[in-house]
């Protein structure tokens, strides 16, 4: 597009940029992207960050899903290790970044577990409620890391 002429183009364009003032910088509503090595003619446009595919395409297409947050086999594969981390009850969510949730959840865990074990020492009502309070948090924690992580991952 040659942004020297005027025309429809150019009104569009303009009328693009006013739209996209409208929007806080944090939220992605369009991306500036860069075909080739060319200087960026609007001031406005250099604010914000772009993406360039002319040194290498796939890392720019990548950048671009990325941003648009489509998931790529990456995050599988990161959604995955978070799963298979969390069969220790915690341990999924420090891996996702969630560190307090899940340092929360290894203390709680831990504490139900030395119920479990105390009660099979000395048989009490408490062990089978720690069992049962065990088995709750551990299948939560697996879900809410699956929803967590597909929001951060």
């Amino acid at each position: 597009m040659s942004v020297e002429k005027e025309g429809y183009t150019k009104k569009e364009f303009n009328y693009a940029l006013e739209v996209f003032d409208k929007f806080p910088k944090s939220e992605i509503f369009v991306i500036p992207v860069r075909l080739d090595n060319c200087k960026i003619p609007y001031e406005k446009l250099n604010d914000y960050e772009h993406i360039d595919l002319f040194p290498n395409w796939g890392e720019g297409k990548k950048r671009i899903l990325q941003a648009m947050k489509v998931p790529t086999p990456e995050t599988y594969k990161n959604l995955r290790t978070a799963m298979l981390l969390s069969i220790i009850p915690g341990i999924g969510h420090i891996y996702i970044g969630k560190k307090v949730k899940g340092i929360l959840i290894l203390i709680i865990e831990f504490f139900f577990s030395v119920y479990i074990f105390s009660s099979l020492v000395s048989p009490s009502l408490i062990g089978p409620l720690a069992l049962i309070g065990f088995w709750a948090i551990w299948i939560w924690q697996i879900f809410n890391l699956r929803k967590l992580a597909k929001q951060v991952l």
